[in-house]
């Protein structure tokens, strides 16, 4: 039987148990009778139980009265005191006392008035939730009558419901009565209700004035006095009030803490349903604001197994509808669709319709995400059958026009565009329907038209503060220029496009799962370069290609950080902790503060708009300041792309050339630029340069079968023969691949008809933008203490716990052992650190790269790659869990002072291929740790050949004078000379990223 099975039976059964081991009729009884041993035991054992026993002896104290009990009122007064002065000495606490005191001291007329405060007070309570007037009268009465009593205590409760009521009375009060609320009952030394006026303080700290330090306070004070006191329940409430205020902070792994704090108080007390919320609510944050999917995952897989202890369809469909989002994000599309698939089962079952509705949703989104649009359509048609009649369907009905409109079916988009603007019930959403119709009218002919709804859409973002509105209006207003001939108006309002879309703040991660937020961020870039060029190839205008250029290098660098941000937001080797957590604070309130005045009244909108503006500010000035204490990171967090110009002056060295490309749905353009020349070059799409990729990599993955040289020989006229008078002159030659071309090994495209490679004509090496290759040449070179670190054939003793990316337990390599220790061989022992075996642990690497400096760093171990969320790909060594994995998030935060990182063997297990990114992130987290020069896998390869190439490849290395890129091509052109290893599936997945010399 598992623990959290245990835990969860031992929660659920709680409620029964306390019940049989408590009984405040033993408290009443032992007190009237005197047995001060008795009460004693009581107090000492059920502490907050004592109190509504006193409050009970005080009312039959009251009916006493009535019947001129004057022997029985004696008796309940000694009995009141009694508990009184035991709870006192026991917890040092006075309120009982007071209320004893009083008790003593009131005539019959005064109990009998203290009765009828203490019914209004009731009566009140009674009422508070359906009837919150009339409950506030009777509030205000009982204050009347216990102030004329002189009773803190009384007060002390009234004040605080008086506090209650207000938050839905009159909210400007609210914090004003707590206050005195917790005055009073600090008075009457009241622990418990002390307790519940810091909470409450904290609430309206934290949503209504917003200060959130003084709601931090207040939290924290009532949760030192609940944990005191041992008020588990209030607690388990309180607890994630405190993540809330975490969260609004931008303190994310706070937040996080405190979320789970609060679930197992939940399960502690026996509430199922909170646990599970709470559990759930973590994963929420985790994913929508902290950008830690696998962490959030992991909590999902948890409690899905926990889930299956108590029978609750809806609580496991709402757990997997959050898992599947999580899924989504990690880009594990197919596992997120069958998660959503699984909600709409259980959903159908349960007769959950608002659940089927939501994932029959969800489906299309991920559907249009994978550019399936035509897929999404009959999922988000049955969400909309599927949909409540109240529920709000202006969003689904948006995701429907937008499937449409992206497979240019406009009348059915035009058509879902009109039922959404006929339920859309905020600004926000008839913001959204203004963008889609006026989209719909630029791709129908009708640009004048949509110009007109552009300039509402842009009124409306200035009003709302929406960057993204406003970055979608000039996106719409370019399209439509463009269409009209009008370049030079085009040009400008891309670029106030792009401007804004780099420059925004707190980005609402919510939209993320919105199929219509795809447009602005998908395809802006793409849109730009696509316009440049064809204006560059029109007029034959070197500031267009300059143009398109720089925007190709803006798009990469923004791409890159889209798909690294979990792993950037934890860096902290060569960056400033706080200014991190500041941003990420500010980024959250600006995001918190847009919402609100999306939906505010016209009279609140000027002072939230000023509170926008404040944080703008204060964001860009922590921001000033961090760049200019952080060079290092914010070379990458916040580049400086570079321009064409500087790219030939002072970047490439004679005879060397650069191919660089970017991919898009409307075209694909090619740069081939050299120390002295720049020519620009159209291609086609990237669907049909993708299918091509597809098939050239099958062919070479398999070496059973002949060169794939049709492919190979296509390829090469799609990418390279429109520059081959250049590349034919070129000593060396660096390409700057785009999304799926970061898989193609260039060196095994076939240039002419007798079936000769391009590895034949020159080195050839690889780059992730020309930004990256300006910073890298503009390092100092590293000088190394020791000559090898070499790390195979790790032991994986247990499952990686980011398997699921891969589907399944790794194999040990055996072979890479005998390669590591063929390399080492060519090196002085004295020189080389070798681990292997149980050895090749994360922190044996970790703990060799932090103590010393190495020309070279071989990693022989399985690499995994996750295309979408390349801030997950990693090496796998020796171990179990987490620390069995080098992730790319971790290797950011670590230095590794080598020349050259060899990872080889890496198995990547790659699927169908989408964005081509996940290389990319592994090989960029190397060099921002400090390597220049990061030398890949792109499939595996067996062992044997992998073997002859890396020993060829180290004996050239070993030369000085030969570069790094001319040693790996010499280490090719060796294996292509055998005819055993020919086959380009031998030699051709090895490539050199990064510096070449």
């Amino acid at each position: 039987m598992s623990l959290h099975y245990l835990s969860l039976l031992a929660a659920l059964l709680m409620p029964s148990m306390a019940q049989a081991q408590s009984d405040p009729g033993a408290l009443r009884e032992a007190a009237l009778s005197g047995n001060a041993s008795g009460v004693e035991r009581y107090v000492e054992s059920h502490r907050l139980e004592v109190k509504p026993v006193v409050v009970d002896l005080v009312g039959s104290v009251a009916q006493a009265v009535r019947r001129s009990a004057s022997e029985e009122i004696v008796e309940l007064r000694q009995a009141i005191g009694l508990i009184a002065e035991t709870f006192e000495r026991t917890y040092g606490e006075q309120s009982l006392s007071i209320l004893s005191k009083r008790i003593e001291a009131w005539s019959v007329e005064d109990l009998l008035m203290k009765a009828a405060a203490d019914s209004l007070m009731a009566a009140g309570i009674a009422v508070r939730t359906q009837d919150r007037e009339r409950a506030k009268s009777e509030f205000e009465a009982a204050k009347v009558l216990y102030e004329q009593l002189d009773d803190p205590n009384g007060l002390a409760e009234v004040t605080g419901q008086l506090g209650y009521v207000s938050w839905f009375l009159d909210r400007s009060t609210y914090v004003g009565q707590n206050e005195k609320a917790l005055e009073a009952r600090k008075a009457v030394d009241d622990r418990q209700l002390m307790g519940n006026s810091y909470n409450d303080l904290g609430l309206g700290n934290r949503v209504i004035t917003r200060d959130y330090e003084a709601a931090l306070a207040y939290y924290q004070e009532g949760e030192r006095v609940r944990r005191a006191i041992g008020d588990s329940a209030a607690l388990a409430r309180m607890l994630p009030n405190l993540g809330r205020t975490y969260e609004a902070m931008g303190q994310y792994v706070k937040a996080r803490d405190y979320y789970l704090q609060g679930a197992a108080f939940y399960l502690a007390v026996g509430d199922s349903a909170n646990w599970i919320v709470q559990r759930r609510n973590t994963a929420g944050l985790m994913t929508n604001y902290a950008n830690r999917h696998s962490d959030a995952l992991a909590i999902l897989l948890e409690l899905q197994q926990d889930l299956r202890v108590i029978e609750d369809a809806r609580a496991e469909a709402l757990v997997l509808l959050t898992m599947g989002v999580v899924r989504r994000r990690l880009g594990d599309y197919q596992g997120a669709i069958e998660a959503y698939r699984a909600v709409i089962a259980l959903s159908e079952e349960g007769g959950f319709d608002d659940l089927n509705a939501q994932a029959l949703n969800n489906v299309g989104v991920v559907y249009i995400f994978m550019a399936r649009p035509e897929r999404a359509v009959p999922f988000l048609e049955r969400a909309l059958a599927a949909a409540p009649e109240d529920a709000d369907k202006s969003d689904l009905l948006l995701s429907l026009s937008s499937a449409h409109f992206q497979q240019r079916d406009y009348e059915p988009a035009e058509t879902y565009l009109a039922m959404a603007a006929e339920v859309a019930a905020d600004r926000s959403a008839r913001a959204k329907v203004t963008k889609m119709r006026a989209d719909i009218q630029v791709r129908t002919g009708r640009e004048e038209e949509a110009k007109a709804g552009y300039e509402i859409l842009l009124a409306e973002a200035d009003e709302m503060e929406q960057p993204d509105l406003r970055s979608s209006a000039y996106f719409g207003f370019a399209e439509a220029d463009e269409r009209l001939g009008n370049a030079a108006e085009a040009l400008a309002y891309y670029e106030k496009a792009a401007a804004e879309l780099e420059e925004e703040r707190g980005l609402l991660r919510a939209e993320e799962d919105k199929a219509g937020y795809l447009a602005q961020t998908r395809y802006l870039y793409e849109e730009i370069i696509h316009f440049l060029t064809g204006e560059a190839l029109e007029d034959r205008d070197g500031i267009w290609a300059a143009s398109a250029f720089e925007y190709a290098e803006r798009g990469k660098s923004r791409a890159f950080l889209d798909q690294m941000a979990e792993a950037l937001a934890g860096v902290s080797e060569g960056v400033d902790s706080e200014f991190q957590s500041d941003l990420a604070a500010l980024a959250a309130n600006m995001e918190y503060l847009r919402a609100e005045l999306a939906g505010a009244a016209p009279e609140k909108r000027a002072e939230l708009k000023r509170s926008v503006r404040e944080m703008e500010g204060e964001y860009e000035r922590v921001e000033r300041e961090m760049i200019e204490r952080n060079p290092r990171f914010a070379a990458i967090r916040y580049p400086d792309p570079a321009r064409l110009d500087e790219v030939q002056t002072s970047v490439l060295r004679p005879g060397e050339l650069l191919l660089q490309y970017a991919l898009g749905d409307s075209s694909s353009t090619l740069w081939a630029v050299t120390a002295t020349s720049s020519q620009i070059f159209q291609l086609p799409t990237r669907p049909e340069i993708e299918s091509q990729v597809e098939l050239l990599r099958r062919g070479l993955q398999d070496p059973t079968q002949p060169v794939p040289v049709q492919q190979a020989s296509r390829l090469y006229d799609i990418l390279v023969a429109p520059a081959a008078g250049l590349v034919a002159e070129a000593s060396a030659v660096v390409i700057v691949p785009d999304g799926a071309l970061n898989y193609v090994p260039f060196e095994a495209l076939v240039t002419d008809a007798q079936g000769s490679y391009l590895l034949e004509r020159a080195p050839i090496s690889y780059v992730q933008s020309a930004s990256v290759l300006r910073q890298l040449r503009e390092e100092e070179p590293i000088e190394p203490e020791m000559e090898l670190l070499a790390v195979g054939d790790p032991a994986f003793s247990g499952a990686l716990e980011t398997t699921f990316l891969r589907g399944g337990q790794l194999a040990r390599l055996p072979f890479s052992g005998t390669e590591v220790r063929s390399i080492s061989s060519l090196f002085a022992p004295a020189e080389t650190t070798v681990f292997l075996d149980e050895a090749a642990t994360e922190e044996a690497v970790k703990r060799a790269l932090s103590g010393s400096s190495y020309r070279f760093v071989h990693f022989a171990t399985h690499g995994l790659v996750n295309d979408d969320r390349p801030d997950y790909s990693g090496l796998a060594l020796a171990g179990e869990g987490t620390d069995a994995l080098l992730q790319a998030s971790e290797i950011f935060n670590m230095r590794v002072n080598a020349e050259l990182v060899v990872l080889s063997a890496c198995e990547t297990g790659l699927g169908q291929l989408v964005k081509g990114e996940g290389m990319v992130g592994l090989t960029r987290a190397f060099m921002y740790a400090g390597a220049p020069s990061v030398a890949v896998s792109l499939w595996s390869v067996s062992d044997q050949s992998t073997s002859l190439l890396m020993q060829s490849l180290y004996g050239s290395l070993r030369d000085p004078a030969t570069s790094k890129a001319a040693s790996l091509r010499r280490a090719k052109l060796a294996l292509l000379e055998n005819p055993e290893t020919a086959h380009p599936f031998h030699w051709a997945p090895f490539v050199l990223v990064g510096r070449s010399e």
